[in-house]
């Protein structure tokens, strides 16, 4: 069994279906917007355009623009589409996405970007677990470089029943914290992930 090395800046967070959290992703992005960080979304359009309707509403209401950083919009489309045809996790994230956040680095506040990106939810959704648990694990080590801040995205979806239970426990071991926006307490996701992150906390010395 695989045992990732957890980085401090490696999240995920888990959504009702129907509901995606675009609030919350904005508020994780504005926040280093804000500072002079920039940020790469890797999601779909429609997830996209909801991101950057809350983006705009936060600069309205804080009176803070974000000018002179920038936002970097990947298409979830393309890279899945190479995945599925049989490139490599490290071909796709070389031609696709490192390019995206070496644009965003580029003129940053000390070289600090933000990502919010659901690939690897998308490749589970597409039946490819291995390929999703594999762009976890790298995006591991791109979060290790105490440089760039990962919010992935998962929906509640994605793992409909328990039978999916491992998958469902290995996305949230391979991240350093899970946030959950899912309202039913009972629900065996909800369980699983808040038993987790008790573990986690009883074992911090």
């Amino acid at each position: 069994m695989d045992n990732p090395t957890v980085s401090l800046d490696h999240d995920v967070y888990i959504y009702e279906a129907g509901k995606f959290p675009a609030v919350a992703v904005a508020n994780f992005l504005f926040e280093g917007l804000a500072e002079g960080e920039n940020a790469v979304v890797v999601a779909s359009n429609h997830h996209a355009s909801s991101i950057e309707t809350e983006l705009s509403k936060l600069e309205r209401l804080t009176r803070r623009p974000h000018s002179g950083t920038a936002m970097v919009f990947v298409d979830v489309t393309s890279p899945a589409r190479a995945l599925l045809a049989g490139n490599s996790v490290e071909s796709v994230l070389g031609r696709i996405i490192a390019p995206a956040v070496q644009q965003a680095r580029a003129g940053s506040v000390k070289g600090r970007v933000r990502i919010y990106g659901e690939l690897a939810d998308a490749m589970f959704r597409l039946h490819n677990p291995e390929v999703a648990k594999e762009l976890e694990r790298q995006g591991t080590q791109i979060g290790a470089d105490a440089k760039t801040k990962i919010w992935c995205g998962y929906c509640e979806d994605t793992f409909p029943d328990a039978s999916h239970a491992k998958h469902f426990t290995r996305v949230c071991l391979l991240h350093n914290r899970i946030y959950t926006e899912m309202k039913d307490r009972t629900d065996w996701r909800l369980r699983l992930a808040d038993g987790i992150e008790r573990t986690r906390r009883n074992t911090v010395v």
